[in-house]
């Protein structure tokens, strides 16, 4: 019994604290559900970043795009006359065999190469070098596809992207205040068959399916019919307009307007002067008009004298023509005189 006792004595162990409690309920972390938060809107932030740097730096590459392409072209647009207006149409040739024209709004940020693709699309997406992608989110400015590519149409329309920083086609969305519009009336656009003067007539506020791009008509009565519906729908009260029967030749430069509605603004404007050969503004009109009037203004007034003078010579060529009359009265006479003496001496012969 006693080594029994012992053995049982050696196996004993000690009781461990807490043995015969309920176990502990591990506590949850706190701030779990807020971690998850944070490190959501870390990533989130961070992609906004890299966004916002990808379309700063597709801005950048736009801007030096085309500022290489105005030292290309060597315009020649300010401090000279309109007839003097001109840029280097074979170095930009070599550059974009697209190119059409040079559209140039003093007092705006619009001085760009006006270029012609296969459809409309192309040009939205491909800057004036052909480049794509974030390196050309400025496209191009571009004539529609449905106009002929010297601007031998009735109504020339003309495309550009709308940028947040204000370049390319944006401005024209400006001409939606009265002020900007009246302060900026003349437009230049300069092709390589001679240059175009233009004064804006309407600015208009519409939707993406507003038929507004219409290049050609039937009839002049339905080109002048457009035309009085682009006026009369302007958002800003044009002055100065010349009458619309005697505008033959138009532009429509469309821009997007940046809004949920996807709406459009379009700037009209009529030609005013032209040296391409065969197109008269309507300033040249008014001048040819102005000189001709002029030339009959310089035509010296009848004076009594020259009255006098002009009733004595038609007097005298009054008594000419009697005298003729006469003359020839009598020529009649001596014929019939002369016939009767040739009687008398066939019958004298017989």
């Amino acid at each position: 019994m006693a080594d029994q006792s012992q053995q049982n004595y050696s196996a004993y162990q000690p009781v461990t604290p807490g043995y015969g409690r309920r176990p502990e309920i591990p506590k949850k972390k706190k701030g779990g559900v807020w971690r998850v938060i944070f490190w959501l809107a870390l990533i989130v932030l961070i992609g906004a970043l890299v966004a916002l740097g990808a379309i700063i730096w597709s801005y950048m590459q736009g801007q030096k795009t085309y500022d290489e392409i105005a030292l290309t072209a060597d315009v020649q647009v300010q401090e000279v006359t309109f007839e003097q207006m001109t840029v280097d149409w074979d170095a930009l040739l070599a550059v974009n065999p697209d190119l059409v024209g040079w559209i140039y709004i003093p007092g705006t940020v619009i001085n760009y190469p006006i270029v012609q693709g296969n459809d409309d699309q192309y040009y939205l997406y491909h800057d004036f070098k052909g480049s794509e992608g974030y390196i050309a989110t400025f496209g191009c400015i571009f004539l529609s596809a449905e106009n002929d590519a010297t601007f031998a149409d009735e109504n020339n329309v003309i495309y550009g992207h709308h940028l947040n920083d204000g370049s390319m086609f944006a401005a024209i969305a400006d001409f939606g205040s009265t002020d900007m519009f009246n302060e900026h009336r003349t437009v230049y656009v300069l092709t390589p068959e001679g240059n175009y003067e233009l004064k804006t007539m309407s600015i208009v506020h519409c939707g993406a399916d507003d038929p507004l791009a219409q290049a050609r008509f039937e009839s002049p009565e339905a080109y002048h019919e457009y035309l009085q519906d682009k006026y009369d729908r302007s958002v800003v009260v044009p002055s100065g307009v010349a009458p619309i029967d005697d505008i033959t030749k138009s532009f429509v430069f469309a821009t997007c307007d940046n809004l949920a509605s996807d709406g459009r603004w379009a700037l009209f404007a009529y030609v005013t002067k032209s040296t391409v050969p065969g197109v008269v503004g309507t300033d040249d009109v008014d001048a040819a008009g102005e000189s001709g009037q002029e030339g009959t203004d310089a035509t010296a007034p009848v004076t009594s004298a020259d009255a006098n003078s002009t009733d004595q010579t038609s007097d005298e060529g009054s008594e000419g023509a009697d005298a003729e009359e006469q003359g020839i009265e009598a020529g009649i006479e001596n014929a019939d005189d002369a016939a009767a003496i040739a009687d008398g001496a066939r019958d004298a012969v017989s």
